[in-house]
């Protein structure tokens, strides 16, 4: 039979998460092409989520769950829709409205249209 973990380890376990994820993101900003960071950022957003999410769960029981949850899956739809990665300059471009995507890279001019998943030529 499988002994619950206490608060205290999964305490210890949500900061040793957040550090891998720190370590993980330096790593991703500096060496990873505009193209792989493109096609990562959506799984990232949702994987990240969805630890954050089982944190909670384990922390602070269902109900806690089912709030944080809202605002979590909408942080991460938001981060998925209005995010892009210039294939110029690798720079990050995020919309200042929350529903559309930047059209155009404010610091190379480059298009982002093309470079999004949906109609980019690489994922076909």
């Amino acid at each position: 039979m499988l002994v619950p973990p206490n608060h205290r380890t999964i305490q210890i376990a949500f900061v040793g998460a957040w550090v891998a994820l720190i370590v993980f993101g330096s790593f991703y900003s500096r060496f990873f092409t505009p193209l792989t960071k493109e096609r990562l950022r959506p799984c990232m957003s949702v994987l990240v989520g969805a630890g954050f999410l089982g944190f909670v769960y384990l922390l602070y029981g269902p109900a806690t769950f089912a709030l944080a949850a809202i605002p979590v899956t909408a942080i991460a739809y938001l981060n998925c829709r209005t995010v892009r990665h210039c294939p110029k300059c690798a720079a990050v471009n995020q919309s200042p409205f929350v529903i559309s995507s930047p059209g155009a890279c404010p610091r190379c001019g480059n298009s982002l249209v093309v470079s999004s998943l949906r109609n980019s030529q690489h994922c076909r």
